[in-house]
Parts: C-alpha cells; sequence; structure tokens
C-alpha cells in the first residue's frame, strides 16, 4: 500500500488534469452530493449518485455513479471529508447536463482507489475572500466592498411559521 506522503507527491491538481486520461492522484474534499432515487426512463432505470468534489485550488469536478457503482462506493465517502483518488477515467463534459467543471468528468472505473486523507485540507484558497466583520472593520483604505452572507431559518411559534 501507497504511504500518505507518496500520495500527497503525487497528486495533481484537478486544472492539470487532461481528458482520457487514467493513471493520476488527486486529492479532494466531498462538498456535495445528490440523493440516492431510483429513475425509469425510456432509456431504462437505475439508481444515479452524483459527487460534487474541489481540490485544494478550489477547482471542482463531478462524478455520477449509476447502480452497482452506487453500492460499491457510496460507503467509501462522508460529506466535508477529503480523499485521495487515484485512478480512474477523465471523460468530457456532457454539453446536454449541467456540469460544475467545464471540459472533464470523472468517471470511476475497477482500479479506482479512494483513500480517506485524514489531515486539514486547505480551504483558505477558495473561500471566495469572505472576511469576518472584524477584520473588514480594521481595513482603511475607505474602499471597502461589502457582501453579506447570511443563513435565513423559518421561525415556528404556537404551529404557525412567523
Amino acid at each position: 500500500m501507497i504511504s500518505l506522503e507518496e500520495l500527497e507527491n503525487q497528486c495533481l491538481p484537478i486544472s492539470k488534469l487532461k481528458k482520457y486520461a487514467t493513471e493520476w492522484v488527486i486529492k479532494v474534499l466531498v462538498i456535495r452530493w445528490s440523493l440516492t432515487k431510483e429513475y425509469k426512463n425510456a432509456n431504462g432505470e437505475g439508481i444515479p449518485w452524483q459527487l460534487i468534489l474541489v481540490d485544494e485550488e478550489g477547482t471542482k469536478i463531478q462524478t455520477t455513479l449509476f447502480n452497482k457503482d452506487v453500492h460499491a462506493w457510496n460507503k467509501s465517502f462522508q460529506l466535508n471529508q477529503s480523499y485521495y483518488i487515484i485512478n480512474g477515467k477523465l471523460n468530457g463534459a456532457k454539453l446536454n447536463f449541467l456540469s460544475v467543471h467545464k471540459d472533464l468528468e470523472l468517471a470511476f472505473m475497477n482500479n479506482t482507489e479512494v483513500v480517506e486523507d485524514k489531515s486539514q485540507f486547505k480551504t483558505k484558497q477558495f473561500s471566495n475572500g469572505f472576511i469576518s466583520f472584524d477584520e473588514a472593520e480594521k481595513i482603511t483604505n475607505g474602499s471597502l466592498f461589502v457582501c453579506i452572507l447570511l443563513k435565513v431559518q423559518a421561525l415556528t411559534r404556537e404551529g404557525r411559521s412567523v
């Protein structure tokens, strides 16, 4: 088994991956996944599961697993956990579907390996430059553009939404 240090040394950013490449190592954080719901349409039926992954540069890539691959891989991933993904196939993004990466989608293959990474995933580079109010107050040049990010929750009183 390859060590985590060796994996880190072999790691590529998603931006350096090439279409149809099958041998590489990426370190990613699972930032979103879809619910696994069965579908039936004219093309068939099955269970899809989509994962959205991001590397330390902030570049996102997605993979969509189907049927037996969903069952094989869904216990391997946790939200907000980082992993090394070793090998797989990089396909072109399907133009008739939404994709988080304009050129690539990740497909798992028989030789794909996933190794959990317990180290701290560095998200500072892709934090969109948000700062705290305390930090904003210290900016002295007088030109501060403010975007406020908030979370809104409904209040319920006596069984009614307020």
